[in-house]
């Protein structure tokens, strides 16, 4: 299960808050949600402070979403680990 709650930080800027799992359920729901929000001139940002889990699957869907110029922050240990072991530690911006 995956809860999001945007918080339109500027104008430019939102912050997802993500709390629950990214597992094979949950990719389609925030894909989705992060399609929807994306326009032009806008920065993404997830709040990974509340994830408890995430799989391969997820972890691919952020590479992807990073690549795209998505901005991550917060994570636990667990996940910042699991982000590093994937190369993505490079990418977050703890807070």
């Amino acid at each position: 299960m995956l809860r999001i709650i945007a918080h339109p930080e500027t104008d430019k800027r939102i912050r997802l808050q993500l709390a629950g799992r990214i597992g094979p359920e949950e990719i389609e729901l925030l894909d989705g949600e992060l399609r929807r929000l994306q326009h032009p001139g806008t920065q993404l940002v997830l709040d990974l402070a509340g994830i408890q889990f995430i799989d391969p699957a997820g972890l691919e869907l952020l590479e992807r979403w990073l690549a795209a110029g998505l901005q991550l922050c917060g994570g636990s240990v667990f996940i910042r680990r699991a982000l590093a072991a994937s190369g993505l530690q490079h990418q977050v911006d703890l807070p």
